[in-house]
């Protein structure tokens, strides 16, 4: 507007007096569930779940941990199972290694998951899984 002053600066007393805008993380999840514990995604059809021993950089694992990096940069999750590069569905990651262990156990113990249908609800207490 007629009058107004812009005063221009070196980038580096810019980047001193103004933060940038905290945006979305960059990264292509679906509808990410997560609470203290875990973070519970949908796994797309040919994308793999973790990186195999030819170190593959887009995987399911490193969308995660770049999607919980975007609010803390030393944030990290562990894979608590794995599926198919072929098969879509959901997967579960811990925040923490106390999660991690709590999930495998719990893992261990259910007899059966029906492939076609698995219900996660939040309460609480936290995540609460039935077929």
């Amino acid at each position: 507007m007629a009058g107004d002053t812009v005063e221009v600066l070196e980038r580096r007393r810019a980047d001193e007096r103004t933060t940038p805008p905290k945006s979305r993380p960059n990264v292509d999840l679906e509808d990410p569930f997560e609470d203290d514990k875990l973070l519970v995604v949908n796994k797309p059809h040919r994308l793999l779940s973790v990186a195999t021993d030819r170190l593959e950089m887009d995987t399911l694992h490193s969308r995660c941990v770049d999607y919980l990096r975007h609010g803390n940069k030393d944030a990290w999750c562990y894979i608590v199972h794995r599926l198919d590069k072929d098969t879509s569905g959901v997967m579960v990651f811990a925040k923490h290694t106390l999660a991690k262990r709590e999930s495998r156990q719990r893992s261990r113990m259910r007899v059966w998951i029906s492939p076609t249908r698995l219900n996660i609800c939040s309460t609480n207490q936290g995540l609460s899984y039935s077929a």
